[in-house]
């Protein structure tokens, strides 16, 4: 007799993972593809979304003819989703009216910097919604749609018109337009939801322009949603949550004080701070973000976060754009072989700065070239940069927290090499621990929907794990001082109004 299995799937920015596990979360198989993305001007990101759906469905097939078990064995599926990327589609048919616009995206950076210099509603919207007015966030995208398709507006006021991120998107066409819906961990990235709750408001959707009709309904990250179609075969779906907050579950940050980083096209550290509503534990203008987490059964838990908003992306680039490495393999052998920048200094600020800055037009930058000046130099200068950032995050959020950080769990890409992750513990001086298992966003979305079929007792008692390596620094105090304030002093110039200026 075969045992039930969860379906995990986690759409990222750059691709697509379906990863069938057992009621213990051991992988039986997993099927991934790339979705491409478009870059039409500088500084714009986009996806079709309906190959996104496509993508959903093939490798949810694929993975379970991989695993060998069929549909019907799934007790439960997970969606994690990418946050704050956002659809615009008709209500009737489903079709998207435009291409998706990317969390990475910036061309809504004037209307941003526009409501910003109202101070009163910078503040108010920073304590309702925990997050600083930004393009990062969703709601300035769904309204620059709304603007700009002809006719969209006034199609969306007559409820025509559907608006949301990836998983709202993905479940309305998997359902065939049953399910429309959402939860706090995904909605607390668009600007458009307040904190303390996780739903919709309409005072934030009349400030950003967004009719409330066209938004989904926010539920419970565990609400047992009924089946959706993938193939030929419909699934329960049991576990919805935005893809950062589900790796923080994935490797076992289940107290407050624990903290995770992932490596992905962008680094993303985040603190579980526990069930405490977040203005009531931080100062409000650290540069960090305050969402929710989950919310499993009835009770939301809280985070902290820094995105930095190039990370995995600058390999990419190094990679497709500039032809310097083949793949990242190559990291751990440049790191060996090159033991300094050779004096080049790389801010890799390739789709602006994020927390703790949150300059939005600020551009990546190389300096200290000099005719000595190796790729290995700029390679090692670039994840120098990377490091550094998430050093900045760390820093902001052990300040958040008076020091109470247990150390620092790594997954994601870059944190396969063991001396990427040597370089991030020198530069924060804080130890680290590679998590078991490489796919904690998978894990956690598979261990709801696992609780969720009655397979597991708790998602505590299935998540928790060693770590596979442990990281202490090495670096002195001096040097590391020396590293971090030149870096300082590096993002100051950056930042600064005259360089951002020259770059434009």
């Amino acid at each position: 007799m075969t045992r039930p299995i969860v379906l995990a799937i986690d759409q990222g920015t750059t691709s697509v993972r379906a990863t069938v596990l057992d009621a213990r979360l051991t992988p039986l198989a997993a099927r991934a593809e790339t979705v491409e993305r478009g870059f039409p001007r500088p500084g714009w990101v986009e996806l079709d979304a309906e190959e996104v759906v496509r993508a959903t469905e093939r490798v949810a097939v694929a993975a379970l003819a991989a695993s060998g078990r069929s549909p019907s064995e799934v007790a439960g599926v997970g969606l994690a989703n990418q946050g704050e990327t956002v659809v615009v589609w008709e209500r009737a048919t489903g079709r998207p009216i435009a291409p998706a616009i990317v969390w990475q995206c910036r061309r809504t950076e004037e209307v941003c910097a526009r409501l910003r210099r109202d101070t009163s509603t910078e503040a108010w919207v920073r304590e309702a919604t925990g997050l600083p007015i930004d393009a990062y966030f969703s709601a300035t995208k769904l309204a620059w749609l709304l603007d700009e398709v002809p006719g969209a507006r006034e199609r969306a006021e007559r409820g025509e018109l559907c608006g949301g991120t990836l998983d709202t998107f993905t479940l309305f066409r998997l359902s065939s337009g049953r399910l429309f819906v959402s939860d706090p961990s995904t909605s607390c990235r668009t600007l458009l939801a307040e904190l303390r709750t996780g739903r919709f408001s309409d005072r934030l959707c009349r400030l950003f322009g967004v009719p409330r009709r066209m938004l989904a309904e926010v539920v419970g990250s565990d609400r047992e949603l009924g089946p959706i179609g993938i193939g030929n075969a419909e699934m329960p779906l049991r576990a919805l949550l935005c893809d950062q907050p589900s790796a923080l579950l994935g490797t076992g940050c289940l107290a407050p004080g624990d903290v995770k980083c992932t490596y992905g096209t962008g680094a993303f550290l985040q603190v579980n701070v526990g069930e405490a509503h977040g203005p009531q534990v931080h100062e409000p203008h650290d540069g960090l973000l305050r969402s929710i987490a989950w919310e499993l059964g009835g009770v939301r838990t809280h985070l902290l976060e820094g995105s930095v908003l190039s990370a995995g992306d600058v390999l990419t680039w190094l990679r497709d754009g500039l032809g310097m490495i083949a793949g990242p393999e190559e990291i751990d052998d440049v790191l060996a072989r090159t033991p300094d920048s050779g004096g080049v200094l790389f801010v890799p600020a390739l789709t602006g700065l994020g927390a703790p800055r949150w300059v939005g037009d600020a551009r990546g930058t190389i300096l200290g070239l000099s005719r000595a000046s190796r790729r290995e130099h700029v390679i090692r200068a670039a994840l120098e940069g990377i490091a550094h950032q998430v050093a900045d995050v760390l820093e902001a959020a052990s300040r958040a927290r008076d020091g109470a950080l247990a150390p620092m769990w790594a997954d994601g890409g870059l944190s396969a090499s063991d001396a990427f992750l040597r370089l991030q513990a020198d530069l924060t001086g804080h130890p680290l621990m590679r998590a078991t298992h490489g796919e904690a966003t998978t894990r956690g979305v598979a261990a709801i929907a696992a609780v969720g079929a009655g397979l597991a007792p708790s998602v505590a008692a299935i998540v928790r794990t060693e770590p596979s390596v442990v990281i202490s620094p090495s670096l002195d105090a001096t040097a590391r001082g020396a590293a971090r304030d030149r870096h300082r002093s590096l993002m100051d110039l950056i930042a600064s109004p005259a360089m951002r200026a020259l770059c434009k």
